[in-house]
């Protein structure tokens, strides 16, 4: 017996299509993650890549969501500033994020090598950690018909708490051995082959996957709330 399953028409709240009538979004990273969430988005966007060395100073951040916030401000600064400089009459709504996991207030980033990976998920085996992405929006400021008006600038971080499960060390190296960790912050990808690590996750899961999706939808319905008070 078939079952039939109706076709899921794609979200179109008003945020979205303010962006689809006047701007050419951009996503400045590379990431699959982040491109697989943007795609459940609907709007058409460009992929542009940061040249951000991303050599900020930890110590010199209040927390590390604002550590990764400031990553991923410098990263959404660089993009933007190529692309209006290639294409000054564009109207450009540029988002860039910066994920980050934190192990005993320790910053782990992406491992250097299988090696550090595995010490990295030893670290975090049987224990509790957070993840935090930071995110931040360059926005063309046009409506008033100035070609020259500065752009907005928006930034905001999100967290989630992680407890993972404790593994012999003989399951961590082969999970490390499928390559998965070596791109990662953490060493780890929730959602793909490090899917069994976590025993539990409070917070956003698209936070933990790199692009914290449920605020940034909050920010946008109030981003167009504020655009719709200003005509």
């Amino acid at each position: 017996m078939s079952t039939a399953y109706q076709a899921i028409s794609p979200l179109n709240i008003p945020p979205y299509q303010r962006i689809r009538d006047n701007y050419t979004l951009v996503l400045a990273s590379s990431s699959p993650r982040r491109k697989g969430i943007f795609d459940t988005i609907g709007i058409p966007y460009e992929v542009h890549v940061s040249d951000f060395a991303e050599d900020l100073d930890k110590a010199s951040f209040e927390t590390s969501g604002h550590y990764a916030m400031g990553t991923a401000v410098e990263k959404a600064k660089d993009v933007y500033g190529r692309l209006k400089a290639a294409n000054p009459s564009t109207r450009y709504f540029v988002v860039a994020a910066d994920t980050v996991v934190v192990n005993q207030g320790k910053v782990l980033e992406k491992p250097a090598s299988p090696q550090e990976a595995v010490s990295m998920l030893e670290s975090l085996n049987g224990g509790q950690h957070e993840v935090y992405t930071g995110v931040s929006i360059v926005i063309d400021n046009l409506g008033q018909g100035r070609q020259d008006a500065p752009p907005q600038h928006h930034s905001f971080f999100d967290q989630a708490d992680i407890e993972f499960y404790s593994f012999e060390r003989s399951i961590l190296e082969a999970y490390v051995k499928t390559g998965d960790p070596l791109d990662k912050a953490g060493a780890y990808g929730y959602q793909s082959q490090g899917y069994f690590l976590p025993k539990a996750i409070h917070g956003d899961v698209y936070t933990v996957i790199g692009f914290p999706l449920t605020k940034f939808i909050q920010f946008l319905i109030q981003w167009d709330k504020e655009e719709l008070m200003r005509k």
